[in-house]
């Protein structure tokens, strides 16, 4: 093996490592994502539960105040 041809496959050895290393950070990345995404999920469910409560707290509210508006 020539001293060109040992610098082609040392040059080459070195760019698929940078490739898969590029591929393993954005994969990394991905699965962050994919982790803020779960809570973000989660956080809007949570909203969404509590929004449904408060739903219910005000037609219950109106119906009081209808009642009272009724009896007196």
């Amino acid at each position: 093996m020539g001293v060109f041809e040992m610098i082609a496959v040392i040059v080459i050895a070195g760019i698929i490592s940078e490739m898969y290393k590029a591929r393993l950070d954005t994969r990394a990345k991905i699965e962050g994502q994919s982790g803020e995404l779960k809570e973000l999920i989660q956080k809007i469910e949570s909203i969404e539960s509590r929004l449904g409560s408060l739903e219910e707290l005000t037609l219950e509210r109106e119906k009081e105040r209808r009642f009272d508006d009724i009896s007196r």
